[in-house]
């Protein structure tokens, strides 16, 4: 149902009531004497938080760290009406359409504007994980195991979990992205390594064979 008058006018609306939570308002008030004067309203939202700061018992502000009573109910609604907007945002951008690299761009801009290095370290990894992910999926790494003692450790085999079951197999385990892993003592060798463990291990080269000497 697409009605033109009804959509123009739901869109104000939406728009009015939004200037009204995050913005503010300005109306006209008619005093005694006829005479009209704008008074402007702080936003909705702003009032709320302001509404939120820790109080003593007697109701004044002084850092004690306690609610009122009636701070207590303005908290849960504060804490509601972020997770409505936060959940409401994500379903208005799915309606429009937007894509995966949209969300992306998007993190990246609002991430350039942190100042915490743990919380952008955070979304760095989340992409990095993303770009491992698709190349694996799309250009699968080389994966086979050297049947050859660790040299770090000297293990040669090792029990693994396989479907359920232990099964014994060789120690060293080998990526071609990540290098070659000891799955008993968890040392790696990277992959610009590699060489000098053929030479340790008396393997000719690890590019694909799974044995050594």
């Amino acid at each position: 149902m697409s009605d033109p008058r009804m959509l123009r006018r739901l869109h104000d609306e939406l728009r009015q009531v939004a200037r009204e939570l995050v913005d503010g308002s300005t109306g006209a008030v008619v005093r005694d004497d006829n005479t009209t004067t704008r008074h402007v309203q702080p936003p909705l939202l702003g009032q709320l938080r302001e509404a939120v700061a820790p109080t003593s018992d007697g109701g004044q502000g002084n850092g004690s760290g306690t609610y009122t009573p009636l701070n207590e109910h303005v908290v849960d609604v504060l804490t509601q009406i972020e997770a409505d907007a936060a959940d409401l945002h994500v379903k208005a951008t799915m309606q429009d359409g937007c894509t995966a690299e949209d969300r992306i761009r998007a993190m990246v801009e609002i991430a350039g504007r942190w100042t915490n290095v743990d919380h952008v370290g955070a979304m760095l990894n989340y992409l990095r994980e993303w770009s491992r992910e698709i190349r694996d999926v799309l250009d699968p790494p080389k994966r086979f195991d050297l049947v050859a003692p660790c040299p770090a450790c000297g293990v040669r085999f090792v029990w693994r979990q396989q479907d359920g079951e232990s099964v014994k197999g060789p120690t060293l385990s080998v990526d071609g992205r990540t290098g070659c892993t000891c799955l008993d003592c968890g040392h790696v060798w990277p992959p610009a390594q590699l060489t000098h463990l053929a030479m340790a291990i008396g393997c000719e080269s690890i590019t694909g064979s799974a044995s050594a000497g």
